[in-house]
């Protein structure tokens, strides 16, 4: 009775033991990628022991992490140069089994954004300090491509009043995947109510997580193209204001034409925050013209006008002014003037009076 006392104390003891070992024990487990690779024990493998040619879809404090494969790797090291003596890597931050974090203990490339191609969780990066993407690395495939990066001009734009759309059409000459910069002429901090759709040839929509606006400029990631069609969707348009904003004017009661591309009703009109609703003049509420009714001194002056459409959408524009009038003439002669004249007057007296005395 007392033996079998014992061996159970020593199986609840050594029950107790495994228990704990389980419990310590960490919870890291790799799998292999599906480029080859292996499988490695949890204590074994840090991002500073998995050499280049290592290839491997991990689980680090339960966090997958994907290291770039060493064909896609050599790519970029042909292509810009560089030297890697580890390789780079990305993991899943926020637990939804997508990485979405990348870390290049080389020190070599930047981060430039997070993409989404087609399902494919990806990274465009650049191999300076700049924002510029020369490559972006798909972790699915676990393959590298290079960019081409165009600065387009816009060539063409229209107005479709009738579908509230405003067209911009640019021009790209390419091959293979680019990163395209366009200067944004409607930015969404200065237009809000806008909204953008890019098109490609033949009507393909570009992704709107292809598509990135900041910095008074539109980003775009895309595959072969020739031709993109950028469409502002609108509920009114700005209007144009002649002179334009900023100019500066040397008249002291200038006439400025504000002209909208539909017809609006005027609900306030302010210059320099005083009332002038009624001063404003309109033959076809399209185009409005307010002249001052007295002169203006120098200074700066904001006229401001709120309208809206015929379906009601509201729209307040502002234009800035500089009123620099010349300054007249006082009248005074400059005293340089004044000794220059006298030194030429007193040398004509001189000369006179000599020539009396030669003559006498």
């Amino acid at each position: 009775m007392e033996k079998n006392a014992t061996n159970g104390k020593k199986n609840i003891l050594a029950l107790l033991l495994v228990l704990s070992m389980i419990i310590t024990m960490p919870t890291i487990v790799f799998i292999s990628s599906a480029l080859g690779g292996g499988i490695a024990a949890c204590s074994d493998i840090s991002p500073t022991s998995i050499n280049a040619s290592s290839n491997y879809v991990g689980v680090i404090n339960a966090l997958p992490v994907i290291y770039v494969s060493t064909e896609a790797m050599n790519v970029i090291q042909i292509n810009f140069g560089l030297q890697f003596t580890q390789p780079f890597y990305a993991t899943d931050t926020n637990g939804d089994g997508i990485v979405d974090t990348f870390i290049d203990p080389n020190h070599l490339l930047t981060l430039v954004r997070f993409v989404n191609i087609s399902g494919n969780a990806s990274f465009l990066l650049s191999t300076g300090n700049d924002m510029v993407p020369e490559f972006f690395w798909d972790t699915n495939a676990n393959k590298t491509v290079i960019l081409t990066f165009i600065s387009v001009l816009l060539t063409e734009t229209w107005i479709d009043p009738e579908a509230q759309e405003l067209l911009i059409v640019a021009d790209v000459e390419k091959s293979g995947w680019v990163y395209i910069k366009i200067i944004d002429p409607y930015p969404p901090d200065k237009y809000p109510n806008f909204t953008l759709t890019v098109k490609a040839t033949n009507d393909r929509i570009i992704s709107s997580n292809m598509i990135w606006r900041e910095n008074g400029n539109i980003c775009i990631l895309d595959d072969p193209s020739v031709q993109y069609i950028l469409t502002y969707g609108y509920t009114i348009l700005p209007p144009v204001f002649n002179p334009p904003d900023g100019t500066i004017l040397n008249i002291a009661r200038p006439t400025i034409t504000i002209t909208f591309f539909e017809e609006t009703s005027l609900t306030i009109a302010t210059f320099e925050n005083n009332n002038i609703l009624d001063q404003l003049t309109t033959m076809d509420h399209k185009t409005f013209i307010y002249t001052p009714t007295s002169d203006l001194v120098d200074g700066t002056y904001t006229l401001s006008l709120t309208v809206q459409d015929t379906k009601g959408n509201p729209l307040t524009s502002t234009s800035t002014y500089t009123i620099s009038i010349a300054k007249k003439p006082t009248g005074e002669i400059p005293w340089l003037i004044v000794t220059f004249i006298a030194i030429i007057l007193s040398i004509i007296v001189i000369l006179v009076i000599l020539r009396r005395h030669l003559i006498i």
